[in-house]
């Protein structure tokens, strides 16, 4: 997933680079002060969890990167029906920044389709119509001439 050796710990919500990290997600994400606020509360209970549950004393590292995606959706997260969908979101990508792990490309299958034959068609060969003489009217001349 990645080698980095960056570690989440309880001071890294006190220092400039994660909470800088997480406030650029969340205007990207349009997030209000208090969505600001639950991603960050979001993040700071599953890094505890984590650390108690493994006993991990200096921090979370990328290996957990999945379990701290989960555990706000978890039941074991009482807040979690307060989380927006928007911000359970940049919660995923402010992690996906600090660890620096590439998004999963999603793969766009094209779909190939046949041309169709377009098949020129020409109307039947017509013959040009002619312009009709004028009527004849009985008196003319020219008859009267032959």
């Amino acid at each position: 997933m990645t080698d980095r050796k960056i570690k989440i710990i309880r001071g890294a919500f006190g220092s400039k680079e994660l909470p800088k990290i997480i406030n650029r997600q969340a205007h990207i994400a349009h997030l209000s002060d208090a969505g600001r606020g639950r991603v960050e509360a979001a993040l700071k209970a599953g890094v505890e969890a984590e650390a108690k549950k493994f006993g991990l004393r200096y921090g979370i590292g990328g290996k957990h990167i999945e379990a701290l995606k989960k555990y706000p959706r978890s039941i074991k997260y009482p807040e979690r029906r307060l989380l927006k969908t928007k911000e359970r979101e940049a919660l995923d990508r402010s992690l996906g920044v600090y660890f620096k792990v590439k998004p999963a490309e999603q793969k766009i299958e094209k779909k190939v389709v046949p041309l169709r034959k377009v098949e020129a068609k020409t109307p039947p060969r017509i013959a040009p119509r002619l312009p009709e003489p004028p009527p004849r009217e009985q008196n003319d001349r020219w008859q009267e001439a032959a």
